[in-house]
């Protein structure tokens, strides 16, 4: 048998029990912002990591320790942007990966740890365009002429020549005008090439493992944040 404590808990008037502990009052109106709320402490704590990514500097600083350094880009996919009639959203198209994106630079050792992160922009540059605007084009050259190599894939072909980039059959034989195949000498140095690329590659896809980067759903503006928060916790060890 119920305590009259309890007896009485049970017939409580529940506009008071919210009263008293400020809910709102059952059959009342009222106007949640609890979802803005949300969203702009998530913006608030994403700011706060970004802020504490390595910088290019400090990159450089600790790839000076490493054997040698990779260049990779990678696409961030993201859905906010849609179809237009006046192709407003080709510039976030990348026909690399066939989707919209953004795209992002990365350094990373020779054992696939993540060195850094650049801003997020538009999937539709290429790669070597990015890294150029960037300004890691010749931050990576001057490191590769003290002696740390650096390899990064096709993709950067025309950047410096201390960056490493495989040999591509791109010469025109002017007697047939076909392209010029490849000697055995240089497909076994892509070969030995790509072997290199192969584990600092792997820091893309332990950026990309993380669920908040599979597809993202906010505004491509907030994506630098996003991928500098995520680099954040990645190089604290998390």
């Amino acid at each position: 048998m119920a305590g009259p404590e309890r007896a009485d808990r049970g017939r409580a008037d529940p506009g008071l029990l919210a009263q008293e502990r400020d809910l709102p009052i059952p059959g009342q109106r009222v106007r949640c912002r609890r979802g803005h709320s949300v969203s702009r402490y998530v913006h608030e704590g994403l700011a706060v990591l970004a802020e504490r990514a390595p910088s290019l500097g400090a990159a450089l600083r600790q790839g000076a320790a490493k054997a040698y350094l990779v260049l990779d880009g990678t696409v961030v996919p993201t859905d906010r942007v849609r179809m237009t009639r006046r192709g407003a959203d080709r510039e976030f198209y990348s026909g690399k990966v066939h989707h919209h994106g953004m795209n992002v630079q990365v350094i990373a050792g020779p054992f696939g740890e993540l060195l850094y992160t650049s801003a997020a922009i538009p999937a539709a540059r290429h790669d070597i365009a990015a890294a150029r605007e960037h300004h890691l084009l010749d931050a990576l050259d001057a490191m590769a002429r003290t002696g740390r190599p650096v390899f990064a894939d096709k993709g950067y072909r025309g950047a410096p020549p201390g960056i490493s980039v495989p040999f591509m059959p791109c010469r025109k034989n002017p007697a047939t005008g076909t392209y010029l195949l490849l000697s055995d000498n240089q497909k076994a140095c892509n070969r030995a090439h790509a072997k290199l690329r192969a584990p600092g590659e792997r820091a893309n896809a332990t950026l990309k493992s993380w669920r908040a980067l599979t597809r993202v759903r906010m505004s491509p503006e907030r994506i630098t944040d996003l991928v500098h928060a995520v680099t954040t916790l990645i190089t604290a060890g998390h």
